[in-house]
């Protein structure tokens, strides 16, 4: 959402729009949220009528930030309230709802239709791979650990993971299959929620590093660079 002067004829107006990705043809548009016509006349009858307006944007902005984590706290308490106890111990419902968040972050990323799709078109594998992958990848980020751990702990979470611990193996060699395509998905997934500046690309190697006594042309010329 921006505040936004243009020229229309040869005249200057002043407008408040907002971008967003037309869902069919995937291109990106800009909506018209307030038009306030001359920016002549708006500065002749206020001269910070410019200032007001960027303020007013601001506050917007803030706005709509506010809405979003209402609409957030919202699902969550639906989620809490719609979930059946995965088990109890000691008279204690247990239940794991932390990674809730990182399940509406795999919807807002549209990854059940991108297993969905590149399944049916690249694959004859018949169970669904989203739900083992699923599995995999918020355990990964809550739970690290083996794969066999992975499935005998899947009964921690609130919702259910119907899936066998060899459909987990399987879906590796899918995933693999799929890494590049992936990675075009969410890179197209990113763009239309977050404006993106890509002119610049910065990447860590601090954890690559090599240890030994031995001499060879390749840590010389290493060194040799190290040293310039």
């Amino acid at each position: 959402m921006n505040l936004q002067v243009y020229k229309n004829r040869g005249k200057e107006y002043v407008r408040i729009v907002e971008s967003y990705r037309d869902p069919k043809t995937k291109k990106p548009k800009i909506r018209v949220i307030q038009s306030f016509g001359s920016k002549e006349k708006l500065l002749a009858e206020n001269p910070q009528a410019i200032e007001e307006l960027q303020a007013k944007v601001e506050k917007m902005k803030q706005e709509k930030v506010q809405q979003e984590a209402k609409k957030i706290s919202e699902r969550l308490h639906d989620f809490l309230h719609a979930s059946e106890p995965s088990h109890v111990q000691h008279g204690a419902v247990l239940k794991n709802y932390g990674y809730e968040l990182y399940r509406m972050l795999w919807k807002e990323l549209a990854l059940d239709y991108f297993f969905d799709y590149r399944q049916k078109r690249d694959s004859n594998i018949q169970f669904r791979t989203k739900v083992p992958v699923a599995l995999m990848t918020f355990s990964r980020l809550l739970f690290p650990d083996s794969k066999l751990s992975t499935f005998e702990g899947k009964e921690r979470f609130a919702h259910g993971f119907p899936c066998e611990l060899e459909q987990l193996y399987r879906s590796l060699s899918f995933l693999s299959s799929q890494k590049e395509n992936l990675e075009k998905h969410l890179n197209k997934q990113m763009d239309k929620k977050i404006n993106r500046n890509l002119a610049v690309a910065f990447y860590d190697v601090t954890t690559y590093y090599f240890e030994s006594v031995m001499a060879d042309d390749i840590k010389s010329l290493a060194i040799q660079k190290t040293i310039k």
